[in-house]
């Protein structure tokens, strides 16, 4: 009793920490996400989320303000605060923060006085002063346009006011803040965008690399929160809708616009009253269509219905059996340290404590592999362009320890750029690569090769070992839940399974070939939809 009493209170003591935590939130002035209000208090989408989260965690937060992006990434980077509530994320951001799953997306236009947009637009990029203030999102655009003259601010505030007084071309800024910020400064409305966006970035929280466990309790809160009612709420109430105006003439107009469709309903009334019996005909026909449609989706829906009752059961089976048999060893090994202790036997109790730590270990791995499994269906994927070799690249970081120690060359034969899901694109990679160094590649100084081919509008992308194979009749059911080689005690016979959901979930499929002492190859295949950068003409 006194050992399982002992147990719970370890594991409980994380919470307890957390719970008395005092988080530090890193923002800076950017209307409507993050700005200090008009009584002084932090304020805006970004404040409020952060402030839920918080809630859901039981945490405080305590508000830190500066000048702009640069230096909420270095207050991160320093471990001098802990959170950013709004941040997109690249590759010289990563190195020095980490990120949650995203909440929000951002789109970033070229902003322009009026009367010099098309100008500006017919020139573009050559010889445009370019604003943007220092260490934001837009400061990497920019660096693509070797034409533009880079023109950076030290805050937002300044980088409008340079827009107002002509320093500056162009504002390279985020749409919904600029509209946000510009109703204060400049009341007459003379600034439109110039040409297309120039891109679309995913919004998430940035995180100290100096707490991890903090950002795995963040995400895990994120995604329930983004997911509920609240969220939308909030974010109605802090962003606004899209079709909201205050503006008169569009009242007006609106107002027109519905007399005028009143008198147009009263008289398709009466010309309806003379063509009854020929709609009834075309009624009919519309009816059976909806029918027919309905039909088909009821199809689907009992097939997707079945489906996940087949998961359930399989879930159900690994729940009653995979886990009660540890708890059955946990049980006795505890029973026989406890008489062994009595007896003075101390080693044989710690041996049988060793024997308990083990199962409790991998009954922990198993169900954090179903909660994984779990999450997959309740994430929505954000595309943006992805390359394939940079994602091996990050992937020979994580796992240079692993990969050393079997002395096993991970390389990336082929490239291509992607347009999906960066974060789902990455663990699928990292699950095949993991279980090519397990199973695959069994024998000292081997290669695991990626690569890609792409035709037709779809990419293959492959992971190749050159171990000794996978047996013929584990093939047909190598992606379903809970299947392990035979040969192998490793892991919770989840990781394969995760692979299939997540690439089902980007749109495409993935399949296995594998010939005895010749290797084993996993193919991706997913839609290849290079999104290029919108530039203006």
């Amino acid at each position: 009793m006194r050992t399982a009493l002992l147990i719970w209170l370890l594991a409980m003591l994380p919470n307890a920490v957390l719970a008395e935590d005092t988080l530090r939130v890193v923002f800076n002035e950017l209307r409507p996400y993050t700005y200090i209000g008009m009584d002084g208090e932090p304020a805006g989408y970004g404040i409020r989320l952060v402030s839920a989260l918080a809630d859901q965690i039981g945490a405080q937060l305590e508000f830190v303000l500066v000048e702009n992006p640069g230096e909420v990434v270095e207050a991160l980077r320093t471990g001098t605060a802990d959170i950013a509530p709004i941040l997109a994320r690249n590759a010289e951001r990563e190195a020095a923060v980490l990120f949650s799953v995203p909440h929000e997306t951002i789109v970033f236009h070229l902003y322009a006085l009026r009367r010099r947009a098309g100008e500006i637009a017919d020139r573009w990029p050559d010889g445009v002063r370019v604003g943007f203030t220092e260490g934001s999102y837009p400061s990497f655009i920019v660096t693509r346009y070797d034409q533009a003259i880079a023109v950076p601010a030290s805050s937002n505030t300044d980088l409008l006011s340079h827009v107002l007084s002509g320093d500056v071309d162009v504002a390279l800024y985020p749409d919904t803040a600029f509209f946000e910020t510009i109703e204060l400064l400049d009341t007459r409305q003379r600034f439109v965008a110039v040409g297309d966006a120039l891109e679309t970035v995913p919004l998430r929280l940035g995180i100290t690399h100096t707490r991890p466990e903090l950002a795995d309790r963040l995400n895990r809160a994120l995604s329930d929160f983004i997911a509920s009612s609240e969220y939308r709420t909030m974010r109605h109430a802090t962003l606004g809708s899209p079709y909201a105006t205050s503006d008169p003439q569009v009242a007006h107009a609106v107002g027109a616009a519905a007399t005028l469709m009143s008198l147009l309903a009263g008289l398709s009334l009466i010309r309806s009253r003379r063509q009854a019996q020929r709609d009834l005909f075309t009624a009919a026909k519309r009816t059976a269509e909806v029918e027919r449609r309905a039909a088909d989706e009821l199809r689907e829906k009992n097939a997707m219905l079945l489906a996940k009752n087949k998961a359930m059961e399989e879930l159900i089976y690994v729940v009653s059996h995979d886990l009660s048999s540890p708890l059955v060893s946990i049980s006795g090994f505890a029973r026989g340290a406890i008489r062994a202790q009595g007896a003075g036997q101390t080693e044989k109790a710690a041996r049988m404590l060793q024997r308990v730590e083990a199962n409790v270990g991998s009954m922990s791995s198993l169900i954090n592999g179903i909660l994984k499994v779990g999450r997959i269906g309740q994430e929505t994927p954000v595309p943006e362009r992805v390359s394939l070799c940079a994602l091996v690249d990050g992937l020979k970081l994580r796992l240079h320890a692993s990969l050393a120690e079997r002395e096993l060359e991970l390389v990336c034969t082929s490239d291509c750029t992607l347009w999906t899901d960066r974060d789902m694109l990455s663990r699928v990679l990292q699950n095949l690569v993991e279980n090519a160094a397990k199973h695959g590649a069994n024998a000292n100084g081997q290669r695991i090769e990626v690569s890609s081919v792409v035709q037709n509008g779809r990419a293959s992308i492959s992971i190749r070992d050159f171990g000794n194979g996978i047996p013929e009749n584990l093939r047909p059911r190598i992606f379903e839940m809970y299947q392990r080689r035979s040969d192998s005690k490793d892991g919770s016979g989840l990781g394969l399974t995760i692979v299939a959901r997540i690439v089902e979930k980007l749109g495409g499929t993935v399949s296995v070939s594998s010939k005895p002492s010749s290797g084993t190859t996993f193919v991706v295949d997913l839609p290849h939809i290079d999104q290029p950068i919108a530039q203006s003409a």
